[in-house]
């Protein structure tokens, strides 16, 4: 069954070397969370709101070995009172219907929607 996880981080500056350590971070957390094996990961949307421009977080996963699914990044709309400097995760995934789902927000981006956060 493909099933959708969610996946949020807010980075403290705008800087490649923190984007790429926080995508890679957020990567991890949310395949230990879930229990996920690389093959069973279809594809990941990547957004990163307009105020980080220095990385692509697609080409830090890929330079860490992330690889055997398409990524897809794009900014984010610009919305007023947005959350700033935050990079978000869609992954589409084959998963047992009995598996459940662990969205995964670190730092500041845990506000961003606690009714999923257990």
């Amino acid at each position: 069954m493909v099933k959708a996880l969610r996946a949020a981080i807010q980075i403290p500056a705008d800087e490649p070397d923190i984007i790429g350590r926080a995508v890679i971070r957020l990567y991890r957390e949310l395949i230990s969370q879930n229990e996920l094996d690389e093959s069973q990961i279809i594809s990941m949307i990547i957004s990163q709101t307009d105020d980080l421009h220095t990385c692509n977080p697609a080409t830090a996963l890929r330079s860490h070995g992330v690889d055997g699914f398409a990524l897809f990044c794009l900014q984010e709309l610009k919305i007023d009172d947005q959350l700033p400097r935050t990079i978000r995760f869609l992954v589409h995934c084959e998963l047992s219907e009995e598996q459940m789902l662990k969205h995964v927000y670190l730092d500041g981006a845990a506000r961003l929607r606690p009714d999923l956060i257990t």
